[in-house]
């Protein structure tokens, strides 16, 4: 069953939000997955690590809300960070653990987080609070308690871009669907960050090119079936180094990414 994507207004600014049928899960969605398979995400996101790079600090702990089977994790470790992850799904973290038996990662709600105040000097979380159907705020609200004073938050959510912004929508769900994720305009995101008590510093979008396969179906078809199951897509594309040069360079350029990145991550400090 197909995603059906629904314009809606909540607080007062425009939103997508995508329903999916009965049959996904989030058990479904990580089945058979290992956390290296997913490493490979991050390295072709060369902007999106030097925003971590410059922003996070190295001398204190770092929390990664939603951390998924833990790419982020994996990679920041290498590069000497002190990260820590939680994560709701029992199968992700366990095979986080497995991978990295000492990791300090647990099951947890990133609305409702197990450690005291001020634990953390950074936190950052990438496609987890637009998952949230009632809204980010409280995750936003737990982030600012678990911070430390200027501690620097960095979090990623799906863009409702110009491009998606002139596709036509339908106005309500079919039914048999279920909420799967909003799509913000990165004005209510900042918004939102401000009346959680942080400082917006930077904004990046980024990844284009998963907004051309969601809006155009000649363009999802070019270029393989997307997500994190499909590593056989690049033996069937003629070239892989063309097509990381387009996907990675000629896309991720600043005037598209401005318009078509379907994810805009938002750098902040808490005040």
């Amino acid at each position: 069953m197909m995603a059906v994507v629904v314009e809606q207004e909540v607080c007062g600014f425009p939103r997508l939000a995508w329903y999916e049928g009965e049959n996904h899960s989030w058990d479904v969605f990580w089945a058979g997955l290992e956390p290296d398979d997913l490493v490979s995400h991050v390295v072709a996101r060369p902007g999106l690590l030097s925003l971590f790079r410059r922003h996070l600090p190295k001398g204190g702990r770092v929390l990664d809300a939603g951390c998924g089977l833990g790419q982020w994790v994996i990679v920041l470790r290498q590069l000497g960070y002190d990260v820590h992850g939680v994560d709701t799904n029992e199968y992700v973290v366990r095979k986080l653990k497995e991978r990295l038996p000492d990791a300090r990662v647990e099951l947890g709600d990133v609305s409702d987080l197990h450690y005291p105040e001020g634990y953390f000097s950074a936190y950052y979380s990438l496609g987890v609070l637009d998952h949230i159907e009632e809204g980010p705020q409280a995750a936003l609200r737990e982030a600012h308690r678990v911070l430390s004073l200027d501690g620097v938050l960095i979090c990623a959510v799906t863009h409702f871009n110009l491009v998606r912004r002139f596709r036509p929508r339908v106005q309500q769900p079919l039914p048999n669907h279920h909420f799967y994720h909003w799509a913000f305009l990165a004005r209510e995101v900042q918004k939102m960050l401000n009346a959680a008590g942080f400082r917006v510093v930077e904004r990046r979008p980024y990844n284009v090119m998963k907004t051309l396969t969601d809006e155009f179906g000649l363009v999802k078809k070019a270029a393989g079936a997307y997500g994190p199951k499909q590593k056989a897509m690049s033996e069937r594309r003629p070239s892989r180094a063309w097509w990381n040069l387009l996907n990675t360079h000629v896309l991720e350029s600043s005037l598209l990414r401005h318009f078509g990145g379907n994810m805009i991550a938002f750098v902040a400090r808490k005040k």
